[in-house]
């Protein structure tokens, strides 16, 4: 993954971390973190109640061991519209003063594709292709976050755009024992890529874009003790992105540019997801669930290299708190 661009000292750091936490406000609301949880329309719309105990066929993103209910050839594509709200205040930060820095929020489609086949009584292919990390935010140029520092001109960006967009090919292969019990296994392969631009004039403007192709697995149990009753666990794994590249920044004034290489480890988080239906009569079905989703592995990145005494001179340390909480999820309901 490379990271390039031209960024003043003071904020080379803020370039990083704003871009994963920008992108957290946005999603949060959705999944936790920068995830896309829409993965699938039926399961948006029944607020993921029992998701990973089957019922569609894109219910495999949770739990691969879904697949035990395809009888032959299906397919599912699924779009969902995202569109938020998000406006944003600043407090005031040494010579920048409190304002509102408006609607930052831009909304997007979270696609996802999904298909499997029977070969036989006991084996099922399935495929899956997701977004599952994603959105994007800007901020309006003539907001406080490019506001003039004193002793510095023309004015420094500390904010401009961020854009998260990955690409999940999740190929599966699942295993019916009998009418009861399937389980299931799966590879990631994993395409991610993060923009970040910041406004102002050439000395206070920025670019930067990191790419990684990284890999993970799913795992997947499907149980049904009894005819009308479910529970189904699955796993999504967590991927390793390494970041590499260059950070530039102001060593001396006047505005005196140095480029260091350096690296940053972010993990995206591992998720358990369990589900529960029980089929009440030919009209209702109870459905319930809880997924766990890791998203302290992200925890405080180290900056290594060259480029670790840049944000040292500005953090007092080569580490970089992201500092994420775990996330619980708890959904029930009926059908």
């Amino acid at each position: 993954m490379k990271f390039k661009g031209i960024v003043p000292s003071h904020l080379a750091v803020l370039s990083v971390a704003t871009a994963l936490s920008t992108i957290c406000l946005v999603s949060g609301a959705n999944a936790g973190g920068f995830a896309l949880n829409e993965q699938s329309t039926t399961g948006t719309g029944m607020a993921y109640a029992g998701v990973a105990a089957g019922g569609v066929l894109s219910d495999m993103f949770w739990n691969p061991a879904t697949l035990g209910d395809v009888k032959g050839l299906s397919f599912e594509s699924d779009l969902t519209g995202i569109l938020p709200g998000l406006n944003v205040t600043t407090n005031s930060l040494g010579p920048l003063p409190a304002q509102s820095q408006g609607t930052v929020g831009i909304g997007g489609v979270v696609p996802a594709s999904y298909s499997a086949y029977r070969l036989n009584q006991n084996v099922i292919f399935g495929l899956g292709i997701n977004a599952p990390f994603g959105l994007a935010t800007a901020y309006n140029q003539a907001t406080s976050y490019l506001a003039n520092i004193p002793g510095s001109a023309p004015p420094k960006a500390i904010a401009g755009g961020t854009r998260v967009f990955s690409l999940d090919v999740n190929p599966n292969v699942a295993y019916q024992f009998n009418n009861q019990l399937t389980i299931a296994v799966g590879l990631q392969v994993q395409y991610m890529e993060l923009t970040e631009t910041g406004f102002g004039q050439p000395t206070g403007a920025y670019f930067g874009k990191s790419k990684n192709l990284g890999y993970g697995y799913t795992l997947g149990v499907d149980w049904k003790p009894m005819q009308g009753t479910t529970f189904g666990l699955g796993y999504r794994s967590g991927i390793s992105n390494g970041v590499s590249g260059n950070l530039a920044g102001v060593l001396v004034a006047p505005a005196t540019y140095m480029s260091f290489a350096g690296d940053i480890a972010l993990n995206t988080p591992g998720m358990v997801s369990f589900g529960a239906s029980q089929v009440l009569d030919d009209k209702w079905t109870l459905r319930g669930g809880a997924t766990y989703t890791n998203w302290s592995t992200l925890g405080t990145a180290t900056v290594t290299g060259p480029a670790a005494a840049v944000v040292t001179a500005s953090l007092g340390s080569n580490l970089l708190p992201f500092n994420y909480k775990d996330s619980y999820s708890v959904s029930t309901g009926a059908e």
